[in-house]
């Protein structure tokens, strides 16, 4: 794991860009899985399970964004650094800030 986020650092140093090959197959994944569920929800839907068909939809509304291991990866390595500027600068890393005029 800490080769990976050596290799996701040295990427961001490099062009700030996490390019990842697995996301078009997670996203081809999620398309499939998105498919079914909604099919779920027609066919509750056609047996007259309304409301159980409103929380299968709700539930694929709701479904977290696409996020490869690389991605989150990066995410996590600008969150701490964000975190280490904010603390080097003597900000709260815990509150948040508003710009003002």
């Amino acid at each position: 794991m800490r080769d990976k986020a050596r290799a996701v650092a040295q990427e961001l140093m490099s062009g700030g860009v996490i390019r990842d090959p697995a996301r078009k197959k997670l996203l081809e994944t999620r398309r499939a899985v998105v498919a079914g569920w909604l099919e779920v929800a027609k066919r509750l839907d056609h047996q007259g399970e309304r409301e159980l068909a409103a929380e299968v939809r709700r539930f694929v509304r709701e479904m977290p964004p696409v996020v490869t291991d690389k991605e989150r990866i990066a995410q996590g390595l600008l969150q701490a650094l964000t975190t280490h500027a904010n603390v080097a600068s003597g900000r709260d890393p815990t509150r948040e800030y508003t710009p003002t005029r």
